[in-house]
């Protein structure tokens, strides 16, 4: 047996000696990560959103670096600001529908200091007191800046009289544990299975409907509001913004529902490509079968309401029963104005065109159907038009205008760039986004989105979705 004494005793304490030692090197190298990793514990587990930018691999691939960051939020420069790019920034929305930023802090000094002069006296930022040690800052009249020697939290847009109201939640978030942070999120889990520079999970509902019509299709009925989940990978080419995404379900039967229903899409052919100008909002492609096909759009709440007008007096399901082949809709979501729209299909047959003698007659009250040449029709109905028809014996076209509609017969003056269609060629489904068109027309939750794009993927013309 051996003893306390002797050389047993030496072994003993030298045994011990590195196993403390090799328990503290783990241990500091634990402690270590974690301290790196503190910031994101101010990013709420319960967010509805959320999205992780890697700052360096993206200006690798032509998107923004601090200098043109610096740009788009309108300030001198970045440099010295106390943050640190080299660890990702993090995006996310409250379940309250606030926006948020969280950036890592590695000198709180140098950040108080550029806070308090540069953005101080450049008129973006008015100081607030301090809060339980947390500095505050107004940013930009709409947006409140929270800050502690780890993170660096942005949130609004928020009217100045509920500044004070979001500054208590933000000291909240700014003093919360692990527990109680994104790392403890399962939105956090599927991200981490993402390698994009920049990643997304975020509830479908939390997002601009414009953003999900790709990927609404196959939501089952059954589903509920906070049930459908979007995960995305973003990159940059060239102009464009690429984005692959996947629709899915926490729960298993919704989940299943959705592949299922998806699956019925067919990879797109460029039958369509050139017929697109690039100045168009909004270009999906889909290559389809009719029936399939209508029961996806009536999946599709952002589609339905596109036909909505339509529908009151003329069979669209009988008309998209028809289709097979490919199909391209343009769409322009005006704020102010009549949205524009046209479609373009191959079909299957023109049966539907026996019962536009029975749709004339049938027409509610306000409306009506009036012959425009041979298969052509007008409906009208208040401040709804639409032009409908067949054309060269198996191509329905349709359109707020009679010129929107023919105008996908032809190849566009300006049509898409060519880098562009070749990016949607042979997926699934795909839909292409004139930046900058979008910012214009678009609801104030699509405004903070484009403007996300922009301050992190730099000059933007167009942002290309497809099913994964």
């Amino acid at each position: 047996m051996i003893g306390w004494g002797g050389k047993s005793d030496k072994f003993n304490t030298s045994t011990m000696n590195s196993k403390t030692f090799c328990f503290l090197a783990i241990m500091t190298v634990l402690l270590s990560a974690c301290s790196g990793n503190a910031y994101q514990n101010v990013v709420p587990k319960d967010c509805v959103a959320l999205a992780a930018v890697d700052m360096k691999a993206l200006a690798a691939d032509g998107g923004a670096d601090e200098k043109r960051l610096a740009d788009m939020i309108h300030v001198g420069n970045m440099e010295n600001c106390g943050l640190d790019f080299s660890e990702p920034l993090f995006l996310f929305e409250s379940r309250n529908g606030d926006f948020g930023c969280c950036v890592r802090v590695n000198d709180v000094d140098e950040l108080e200091t550029w806070i308090g002069n540069d953005l101080t006296k450049s008129g973006k930022c008015k100081m607030r007191d301090k809060r339980k040690g947390f500095g505050f800052a107004e940013w930009n009249d709409s947006w409140l800046m929270g800050y502690s020697d780890t993170a660096l939290l942005l949130m609004g847009p928020v009217l100045p009289a509920a500044m004070a109201q979001l500054q208590q939640q933000m000291v909240k978030y700014l003093s919360q544990d692990e527990d109680k942070g994104m790392k403890e999120s399962r939105l956090t889990e599927v991200m981490d299975t993402m390698r994009a520079p920049v990643k997304m999970v975020a509830r479908m509902s939390a997002l601009p409907p414009t953003a999900t019509i790709p990927f609404a299709f196959g939501v089952p009925k059954t589903a509920g509001e906070n049930d459908v989940y979007l995960k995305a990978e973003m990159t940059k080419e060239g102009l464009a913004v690429v984005v692959e995404g996947e629709t899915f379900s926490f729960k298993e039967n919704v989940n299943k529902e959705i592949k299922q229903a998806q699956q019925q899409f067919l990879p797109v052919g460029d039958k369509w490509m050139e017929a697109v100008s690039d100045s168009m909002v909004i270009a999906a492609f889909f290559n389809v079968e009719g029936d399939s096909f209508l029961q996806l759009i009536h999946t599709n709440k952002a589609m339905e309401t596109v036909l909505t007008g339509a529908n009151l007096a003329i069979d669209m399901d009988k008309i998209i029963r028809s289709m097979k082949g490919e199909v391209v809709m343009s769409y322009s979501p005006a704020k102010s104005t009549r949205k524009q729209f046209a479609l373009a299909a191959q079909l299957k047959d023109t049966e539907f065109l026996k019962d536009l003698d029975y749709w004339k007659s049938s027409c509610p009250k306000g409306t009506s159907i009036v012959d425009k040449g041979q298969n052509n029709y007008l409906f009208t109905g208040g401040e709804y038009e639409m032009f409908f028809g067949v054309v060269d014996g198996n191509l329905f076209i349709a359109g707020s205008s009679e010129s929107e509609a023919r105008a996908l017969l032809n190849k566009a003056t300006t049509p898409l760039l060519r880098e562009t269609t070749n990016m949607m060629i042979g997926k699934r489904l795909a839909l292409c986004v004139n930046a900058k068109a979008l910012a214009d027309t678009s609801d104030e939750k699509t405004d903070i989105f484009t403007s996300i794009i922009n301050a992190i993927f730099g000059d933007t013309q167009q942002i290309v979705y497809y099913l994964k």
